[in-house]
């Protein structure tokens, strides 16, 4: 897994980055090695804004975008999001590899 982070505008820009890393490790289950995860992280006005995009694999690429006033809230949201989303992907190729196995 390949990670690609990103951080704007931000005071505290060492402790985000270990949080999303953190983060994107618990993803791994829905993941291969050769994935690329491109996370963006920026402040504006008072709010956070995470986006996200998840490519790599067969398919079209997995995004996610966040924003709140609180800097944590706002990764734990797109992770949940991207959580949503890789596990209905992952839970797809299990319901075709079982109809494969009964033909």
């Amino acid at each position: 897994m390949n990670l690609l982070l990103t951080v704007k505008n931000l005071e505290q820009k060492q402790k985000i980055e270990d949080l999303i890393e953190l983060k994107t490790q618990k993803l791994g289950k829905y993941l291969q090695d050769n994935i690329k995860i491109s996370w963006n992280y920026f402040s504006e006005h008072g709010q956070h804004l995470s986006e996200v995009k998840v490519s790599g694999f067969h398919g079209p690429e997995i995004k996610a975008t966040a924003k709140s006033d609180n800097m944590y809230k706002v990764v734990d949201l797109a992770v949940n999001k991207l959580t949503t989303q890789l596990r209905k992907r992952h839970d797809k190729k299990k319901v075709k590899r079982l109809k494969l196995n009964l033909e």
